[in-house]
């Protein structure tokens, strides 16, 4: 009986605790996104609409649009978020596009799984260097060439 007890009490402990993790998630999600740092984060935003078919097909082919994946890439290093960024490439295009100004470079990790934020990323390098479809090679062949496209 002291069995089932203990059994008992552990099942209604992770019945809590993922219940309340569900619940943040869900309050998370009907927030909207604030950048606090990058006033401009919508500022491409409906501009060029073959990119912005582009980007959601780049996405899905990624990760399905899924924006808290993170993978060991072919190359032994991480990828994460909705368009697979591996922290050198994601770092070195915030700072060349200025993307988060008043942020330090160890912040920039805290970013990586805001899918939008993601998305910004990809079309402002897209936008200014159609040939960065080569940061998403695999998927770039599968869909397309986006330099192609342009």
């Amino acid at each position: 009986m002291r069995n089932y007890i203990n059994w008992l009490i552990i099942i209604i402990g992770f019945i809590l605790v993922a219940g309340t993790f569900y619940f943040e998630k869900t309050k998370l999600l009907d927030e909207p996104n604030v950048n606090p740092y990058h006033e401009g984060i919508n500022a491409l935003e409906g501009q060029n609409e073959p990119l912005e078919a582009y980007l959601d097909e780049l996405a899905y082919c990624e990760s399905r649009n899924t924006d808290d994946v993170k993978i060991v890439d072919s190359n032994g290093y991480y990828s994460y978020g909705r368009y697979q960024y591996q922290l050198a490439t994601w770092n070195y295009y915030i700072d060349k596009y200025d993307l988060l100004p008043h942020a330090e470079e160890a912040e920039y990790k805290n970013w990586i799984f805001d899918g939008d934020f993601q998305r910004l990323v990809t079309k402002t390098v897209l936008a200014a260097e159609p040939s960065a479809w080569r940061n998403w090679y695999t998927c770039g062949n599968a869909i397309g060439l986006y330099e192609l496209n342009t």
